[in-house]
């Protein structure tokens, strides 16, 4: 089965997670979530790109470490501004 993610550039083929990662990035980039938004769920996500949830988790997980978002367990995973910075350290 192919994924409507299947990305070739410059004869390099991109894992499901990797064109994942970066069809939410380019998404991110562009607004469509913007700084301080909220992800929708991984269920939603994983719907929208047609791929499985543990691919989506490992594309989450790279964008984490990239620095374009950041999780608060059950509160979601949320953009962070341009600065890199999120609002974990502000008070609740």
């Amino acid at each position: 089965m192919s994924s409507l993610l299947s990305i070739e550039l410059d004869e390099i083929m991109l894992t499901v997670a990797e064109a994942a990662a970066h069809a939410l990035q380019v998404r991110i980039r562009n607004g469509v979530y913007p700084p301080g938004s909220v992800l929708p769920s991984q269920r939603q996500l994983a719907q929208e790109l047609a791929i499985s949830r543990a691919s989506l988790r490992e594309a989450i997980s790279t964008l984490e470490a990239l620095g374009f978002i950041y999780s608060r367990p059950g509160k979601g995973v949320f953009v962070r501004d341009a600065g890199g910075s999120d609002a974990s350290n502000l008070p609740h």
